[in-house]
């Protein structure tokens, strides 16, 4: 709980990274399951599930950023 509160603070673009770092671990752990250890085969499903939900809600979060800086822009245009 305490990483999911870490990352909730991150800037998108770090979120990204994150995210993308995760799911080259889950990836890892899927691989080292299909040769050696089959019990790390849930474990890397999590991560990977895990790593791609971190880069979704970067993806989420840049847009909302960019949808609030649209409106303050649009907001600070008006003649009066």
């Amino acid at each position: 709980m305490l990483f999911l509160f870490i990352i909730r603070r991150l800037n998108p673009r770090l979120r990204a990274i994150v995210g993308v770092s995760v799911t080259f671990v889950g990836l890892a752990l899927l691989g080292l399951a299909a040769t050696v250890a089959s019990w790390l085969l849930i474990h890397g499903i999590i991560v990977a599930a895990v790593g791609i939900a971190f880069c979704i809600a970067a993806y989420l979060g840049r847009r909302k950023a960019q949808a609030a800086e649209g409106i303050t822009v649009a907001a600070s245009e008006r003649p009066w």
